[in-house]
């Protein structure tokens, strides 16, 4: 979703999915639903990335000996495979203890940072859904936003007692089951209250341009125009018939071309009078 900020910049705007057309209607709850796929799905894939760390974390904790190695070997693993997904992504292909623990609190660090402005925005753009939806969402944002401190101010995996290990384990099936009934609701039912954008005022802008052109040309009406002026003056004024607000569009565009022609001729007039005025006499 674009800030407000930006949104201004670009004249959009957010409707209800109700107050649209049908056809306007199915198009932009499809493209709403797609983007919440991608969105979920990627969110998910992290969510599950993190859920292992933490298992992997707690094991190695508790474990000894072959045991231990094998852990520490899964989160370097772990942190390699999720590595190559980042910007400048390197893979390292031996790591010491010390190491194993530094580089994984860090991805934890760095992930949990990045889902904080997914769930932020996933919270602006579900206004009109049921409460329920949209408080497991408000939830799991929280949740995030703890994650992200636990893992801050960790400096090993001693930090990290087996409690916080465990609410941690908690708040990222929470925020999952959050992701999962959301698209679950939205794919079931059509939230005709759903605040669905942000749409450009394309419209008004070319209106705009419209009437500055027109303001650039000269008032003087062709005959043809006065003519059909007067004529339509005269004429006594028909009854309204049967469909005419569904044809009012197309008799505004009309007049429009109408409008413009008598305004080309008018310009072609003026152009051959001034060549005739300026034109030498013909010697007798």
């Amino acid at each position: 979703m674009a800030s407000v900020e930006e949104q201004k910049r670009q004249r959009s705007y957010f409707v209800r999915l109700g107050s649209l057309s049908n056809k306007v209607r199915h198009r932009a709850y499809q493209h709403s639903l797609n983007k919440l796929q991608r969105v979920k799905q990627s969110t998910q894939d992290t969510l599950s990335r993190l859920q292992l760390a933490i298992k992997l974390i707690e094991s190695v904790k508790q474990e000894v000996g072959q045991k231990l190695l094998d852990g520490q070997e899964k989160l370097h693993q772990l942190w390699v495979d999720w590595s190559l997904t980042q910007p400048k992504g390197n893979q390292v292909k031996t790591a010491s203890q010390a190491e194993v623990e530094s580089r994984t609190l860090a991805m934890l660090h760095i992930i949990t940072q990045q889902l904080q402005p997914v769930f932020e925005n996933l919270k602006a753009s579900i206004q009109g859904l049921p409460s329920n939806i949209q408080e497991a969402v408000y939830q799991a944002t929280r949740n995030i936003h703890k994650l992200h401190s636990s893992f801050s101010s960790a400096m090993s995996f001693q930090d990290l007692s087996s409690t916080t290990l465990t609410q941690s384990q908690d708040c990222v099936t929470e925020a999952r089951r959050s992701l999962d009934d959301l698209f679950e609701y939205v794919t079931q039912n059509t939230p005709l209250n759903w605040l669905v954008g942000p749409f450009r005022a394309r419209a008004k802008v070319s209106r705009d341009s419209r009437k500055q052109k027109k303001d650039k040309v000269t008032d003087i009406k062709s005959p043809m125009l006065e003519k059909a002026t007067s004529s339509k003056e005269v004429a006594e004024t028909p009854e309204e018939p049967k469909g005419a607000n569904r044809i009012l569009g197309e008799g505004c565009e009309v007049l429009e071309k109408l409008e413009e022609k008598a305004e080309k001729d008018t310009e072609v007039a003026l152009a051959a009078k001034e060549i005739k005025t300026n034109a030498p006499e013909e010697d007798l």
